[in-house]
């Protein structure tokens, strides 16, 4: 049946209002992020681009990327979309646990191998900030090297040692340790220069004292005895003729090596004078004794200077 033939049409004007949906965020987890590290921060929303800033806490946005500014507590992130012409505005946060970054510690330069007596800077340094503090690992080490402060001083030549360096890090590091270990070493010392080139018969030479290390003094050939004496330290020329060679050896200990050398001695005999009275009063066949006399050993022999005065005295 049709209507129309019935009933007349009307028209009633009215408003259909078009809003803008809600939208949401999606912002990807970041969770957790180190001190001195950086993360792409993710997230998409149906409204348009999505931008992104830091709401509290110790970092920044730098291009899209978090940077994390410290190692301690936490950082709220607000991920944004501004909407469009279909899409409300809208925002979601996300709270991130900023963590302390790993440490280490660098022994640039330092030697392995620390001579007796010498002194060496440790020179430890972490990768971060940071103060160091050096500890023998042994604590018994303590009469083989003496740290003080930053250096180390060898006292002994013998074994080998371990420093630990540490430090305790702080509110951006963790704390860390590291050990180097040090060889020591004796050093190479010869033995004294000073020695004796010659001898004169009599004559005696002691050696330096001042090397701390025991000292043995000995003849090349022992048949050579009659002609030079040693005792402790001392040697003595016996003879003023002949050429000698002594052995000086150093031996060695914990703190020094042994060294030993040959040295030859040439000996030299004494000059000696003749003592006798310059001017003798002698009458005509009268006899006297010239009593020469001699430094030395030996005996005394005589004769005229002018063997034509042979007719004068006899």
């Amino acid at each position: 049946m049709d209507v129309t033939s019935r009933y007349d049409l009307t028209t009633l004007p009215g408003v259909l209002n078009v809003v803008k949906a809600g939208q949401s965020v999606n912002f990807g987890s970041v969770g957790s992020l180190t001190f001195g590290q950086s993360v792409d921060l993710v997230a998409s929303a149906l409204g348009g681009e999505v931008g992104f800033e830091v709401v509290s806490g110790s970092a920044s946005v730098v291009n899209g990327k978090l940077v994390a500014n410290s190692g301690t507590g936490s950082v709220v992130v607000r991920a944004s979309s501004p909407g469009n012409a279909n899409f409300n505005p809208a925002s979601t946060e996300q709270t991130i646990t900023l963590a302390k970054a790993p440490l280490g510690i660098d022994f640039p330069g330092s030697s392995a191998v620390l001579t007796y007596g010498d002194t060496f800077e440790i020179g430890a340094i972490p990768t971060g900030a940071g103060g160091i503090q050096y500890e023998l690992v042994n604590s018994a080490d303590s009469t083989k090297i003496l740290i003080d402060g930053g250096n180390a001083t060898a006292l002994s030549g013998t074994g080998k040692v371990q420093i630990r360096a540490t430090t305790s890090g702080n509110n951006n590091y963790e704390a860390a340790s590291a050990i180097i270990e040090i060889e020591l070493a004796k050093p190479i010392v010869y033995p004294a220069i000073a020695q004796p080139n010659a001898l004169r018969f009599g004559q005696s030479f002691s050696f330096d004292s001042n090397d701390p290390r025991e000292l043995i003094l000995e003849l090349a050939d022992p048949s050579d005895s009659s002609k030079i004496s040693i005792s402790g330290g001392v040697i003595q020329a016996l003879s003023g003729t002949g050429t000698v060679q002594v052995r000086e050896t150093r031996v060695g200990n914990d703190k020094y090596i042994e060294s030993s050398r040959l040295f030859s001695i040439e000996l030299e005999k004494l000059p000696q004078l003749v003592n006798v009275s310059p001017y003798i009063d002698l009458a005509y066949d009268q006899t006297k004794s010239l009593g020469a006399s001699v430094t030395g050993a030996g005996s005394v022999s005589y004769e005229l200077v002018n063997a034509a005065d042979a007719s004068k005295v006899s």
